[in-house]
């Protein structure tokens, strides 16, 4: 898999292009993608960075428009390497839009790429997020957090690029 390095995958803040508008979510995020993520954690100079593939299914339990979102890959940290999944629920309450949940179903934040562009914020305890969701083109998108808290200090920036493009 190839990233382009152009395309804002360390900052988020390449607007080399205007932003892509998404006017159907569902079937933008719909099928498999590639991920690179860099964790910096902030203050620390040190980074962790996860390859993985992700995938984008619908939810055949669900009786409304929902997909389970799921990624698998290897987070290095150093010297140490370790298998990492995550999993999150997307249920499309309209077009553009979609309420995103951690597995458990707790609510997290809404996203709407409408405007290929996107600022949320989420509290978790006492940690602040803040993120940004951009989408480049048909086949790539980026969303950067920033994590302010007693727990954590991190900048997590994620580039997908779909699968097979």
């Amino acid at each position: 898999m190839a990233f382009d390095q152009n395309k804002g995958t360390q900052t988020g803040r390449s607007f080399a292009v205007a932003p892509f508008r998404i006017d159907t979510l569902q079937s933008y995020l719909a099928g498999d993608w590639n991920l690179k993520r860099v964790i910096h954690q902030v203050g620390e100079g040190r980074k962790a960075t996860f390859n993985a593939s992700a995938s984008f299914v619908p939810d055949e339990k669900s009786p409304t428009d929902t997909f389970i979102y799921s990624e698998e890959g290897l987070l290095e940290t150093g010297d140490e390497k370790f298998d990492a999944t995550r999993t999150y629920i997307y249920t499309f309450i309209g077009s553009a839009l979609a309420e995103v949940r951690f597995a458990d179903g707790t609510f997290f934040h809404v996203l709407d790429l409408s405007a290929g562009l996107l600022r949320v914020e989420h509290h978790c305890a006492d940690d602040f997020y803040q993120g940004l969701f951009r989408a480049i083109d048909f086949n790539t998108w980026l969303s950067v957090w920033r994590i302010d808290g007693p727990r954590k200090k991190q900048v997590i920036s994620t580039h997908y690029l779909r699968a097979n493009n």
